[in-house]
C-alpha cells in the first residue's frame, strides 16, 4: 500500500514573520522599556548591547570573506539566514524544515532570496575536528543541544549556538558569509495573524488540497484532511492562513512556486494590517506573540538598520533562486536509508560559482577588465583554481602564471587601469584580502589587473566539502557496455589485436527524481520561474 507523504514542518514562513517583526519596529511607536523587554527575549545579544544599539542606531556591518578562494563576497552585502522550525509538539522540534538566505546589497539596493533544501546531506562540523553526516536541517538542532553534544566548539554553544552552526554550514555550501540569522517557531505565525484580528487576503485561484495534515503532531492525529479555497477576497484567521500558506498537494496550485506566491500575498496582507491605525494599537500583542517563538543574533539597532535597508529594495526586482534537483543537486539515499540530496557534481564549487556570479556587482561586469593571477604562494595549482572560479562568475581572465614563491608574502592587487576598473579592483581586494598597488605594466603584463597570491595565501579546507562515500545517488543506472569481440589477425593464434578500453563512470542526470511516496498522487510538475535560473521548482514531496 502506498505511503502518504511525510509530514513537513513550517515552510518558508520565516520570511513572513521577519517582515512582520521589521514592520513592528518601523511602523509602531512603542516605549523603550517594552522594546528592550522584547529584545531581551528574542535577541541573543546582551541587554547592554541592545541599549547601545538603540542609542547609536547601529548599522548592519557588511560581510567579509573568511575563505577568499571559495567565498565571492562583495563589500557592503548583508546576508541573513532565515529558518523555520516546528517547536514543541513536533518530532524533531528544532529541525529547521525551512531555510532561506536573504541577501541585500547596501550599495546597489538589490536583493535576492535563495531557498536551501532541508534534505541536503552534509557533514556538520560541530567542532574544529569532529563532524557528523546528517541532513542540513539538523545543524540548528545540534547547535541548541548542548547536553547531547557537550564537545561542541564554544561558538556553537549557548543561546546563539544553533544559529551559529547553521550559518556555518549553509554559508559553507553556498560560499558566502552569513552575517545574521533568524529562527522562528511555527506557532508564531498563528499568533501573529490572530493578534491582528485576522487578515484579508485576495486568493488568486480556487484550489483543493486533499492531503493536508490534521495536526502538526502525528502522535495526536496522523490523519489527513481536505482544505479548499475559493478565489477572491477572504478574511483569514491564523489557522486558516497557515492552511493557505502550507498547502502543497492541490492539482490547481500545488507547486512550490504557487505556494511561494501565496506566502507573498500573506506577507503583504500582514504588513498592511500591521501598519494600519488598528494594527498599531495591537503592537504589544504582536510582540507578545513573537516573544517566545522568535530568536536572532541581531540587536535592536541592527534590526532597525536592516529594515531601513530592506525598505529601499524594489520588491519587483527581488531575485528568487531555488537550489534543487533540477540544477545543482541530485536525489540520493544515505547509508541508513534516508532520502537525501547531494551535490550533483560531487562538489559544491559549481554552486558557489553560480551564487558568486549572482551576487556580483553589475559595475564589475560593465568594466569588463581582464584579470590574471600569478602564483607566488608555493601551493601547486592555487592560481589555476582561483582563475577558474573568477572565470565561472563572469570575469575576463587570462591563463595563470607562476613566480618565485619566496618573493612576496602578502597577496597583492596590481592595478594597471589608472582607476578605470575601481569596482573590480575593490572586489578582488576584498575577495583575496590583498593590498592594492597602483602600478604600471611591464612588457610581460597583458592584463588590466594583476593578482599575485603570496606565501600567506591558503586554500580553504571546509568540513562541508567532505563526501560521504556511503551515499547512493538515485534515478540512474550504470551504462551497459558491450564487450567487443577479439580481432584476430590472419595467421595469428587467436590473440586479440587490442585490449578493451576502461569503462567510464556515468554522471547522474539532473532531471531524474526520486520515487514519490504519496497515495495516488503524482509529483507536482516543475514550473518555470519568471525571474532567473535556477528555476523555481518542486524539489520533493516531503511534508
Amino acid at each position: 500500500m502506498p505511503r502518504p507523504p511525510r509530514r513537513r514542518g513550517p515552510n518558508r514562513l520565516s520570511l513572513i514573520l521577519l517582515a512582520v517583526f521589521f514592520a513592528l519596529l518601523l511602523g509602531a511607536g512603542v516605549t523603550a522599556f517594552k522594546t528592550l523587554t522584547f529584545a531581551s527575549k528574542v535577541s541573543t545579544a546582551g541587554l547592554g548591547d541592545n541599549i547601545r544599539s538603540i542609542v547609536t542606531n547601529a548599522a548592519p556591518s557588511p560581510s567579509s570573506p573568511d575563505n577568499p578562494a571559495t567565498q565571492a563576497q562583495m563589500a557592503g552585502r548583508i546576508n541573513v539566514l532565515l529558518m523555520g522550525y516546528g517547536g514543541g509538539g513536533h518530532d524533531g522540534a528544532y529541525l529547521t524544515d525551512s531555510m532561506m538566505v536573504l541577501t541585500l546589497d547596501q550599495q546597489t539596493k538589490k536583493a535576492a532570496m535563495i531557498s536551501v533544501p532541508r534534505d541536503i546531506w552534509v557533514k556538520i562540523p560541530y567542532s574544529s575536528t569532529t563532524g557528523a553526516f546528517s541532513k542540513l536541517n539538523a545543524a540548528y538542532a545540534i547547535g541548541v543541544d548542548d547536553q547531547g553534544f557537550p564537545n561542541k566548539a564554544p561558538e556553537y554553544k549557548g543561546a546563539a549556538g544553533g544559529g551559529a552552526l547553521a550559518s556555518t554550514v549553509v554559508g559553507g555550501i553556498l560560499g558566502i558569509k552569513i552575517d545574521y540569522w533568524v529562527a522562528v517557531d511555527f506557532h508564531a505565525f498563528r499568533s501573529v495573524v490572530d493578534s491582528l484580528g485576522g487578515v484579508d487576503v485576495n486568493v488568486e485561484k480556487t484550489f483543493t488540497d486533499p492531503l493536508y495534515p490534521r495536526n502538526d503532531d502525528p502522535t495526536i492525529d496522523a490523519g489527513w484532511m481536505t482544505v479548499h479555497f475559493n478565489a477572491g477576497l477572504q478574511h483569514m484567521t491564523g489557522e486558516r492562513a497557515i492552511e493557505y500558506a502550507r498547502s502543497r498537494h492541490s492539482l490547481q496550485d500545488g507547486t512550490d512556486f504557487g505556494r511561494s506566491r501565496r506566502q507573498q500575498l500573506l506577507l503583504l496582507a500582514i504588513k498592511n494590517k500591521a501598519l494600519t491605525p488598528e494594527g498599531a494599537t495591537k503592537v504589544f500583542g504582536l510582540m507578545d506573540a513573537l516573544s517566545s517563538d522568535f530568536k536572532t543574533n541581531m540587536n535592536i539597532g541592527q534590526i532597525r538598520a536592516l529594515a531601513d535597508l530592506a525598505k529601499t529594495v524594489d520588491p519587483a526586482a527581488l531575485q528568487r533562486v531555488s537550489i534543487d534537483n533540477t540544477n545543482f543537486l541530485v536525489d540520493a539515499e544515505s547509508g541508513d536509508g534516508q532520502a537525501v540530496l547531494v551535490a550533483q557534481a560531487k562538489s559544491w564549487l559549481p554552486l558557489r560559482s553560480y551564487i558568486a556570479g549572482l551576487l556580483l556587482d553589475p559595475a564589475i561586469k560593465t568594466e569588463n577588465a581582464t584579470v590574471q593571477l600569478w602564483n607566488a604562494s608555493g601551493l601547486s595549482g592555487a592560481a589555476g583554481t582561483a582563475t577558474s572560479m573568477l572565470h565561472d562568475i563572469g570575469l575576463q581572465t587570462l591563463p595563470p602564471q607562476n613566480v618565485d614563491s619566496g618573493a612576496i608574502q602578502q597577496n597583492e592587487i596590481h592595478d594597471f587601469s589608472q582607476g578605470k576598473d575601481a569596482s573590480t579592483v575593490n572586489y578582488l581586494a576584498s575577495l583575496f584580502g590583498a593590498k592594492v598597488i597602483n602600478d604600471t605594466p611591464t612588457p610581460a603584463d597583458r592584463a588590466d589587473i594583476k593578482v599575485i597570491l603570496g606565501r600567506s595565501y591558503e586554500q580553504p579546507a571546509l568540513m562541508v566539502d567532505t563526501l560521504d562515500t556511503g551515499v547512493r545517488p538515485l534515478g540512474y543506472a550504470p551504462p551497459v557496455v558491450e564487450t567487443p569481440k577479439p580481432t584476430v589477425k590472419p595467421g595469428a593464434s587467436g590473440t586479440p589485436a587490442a585490449s578493451i578500453a576502461a569503462i567510464a563512470t556515468a554522471t547522474p542526470a539532473a532531471s531524474v527524481r526520486a520515487p514519490v511516496r504519496a497515495a495516488g498522487l503524482a509529483r507536482p510538475a516543475a514550473s518555470a520561474s519568471p525571474t532567473i535560473q535556477p528555476r523555481v521548482t518542486a524539489t520533493a514531496v516531503r511534508r
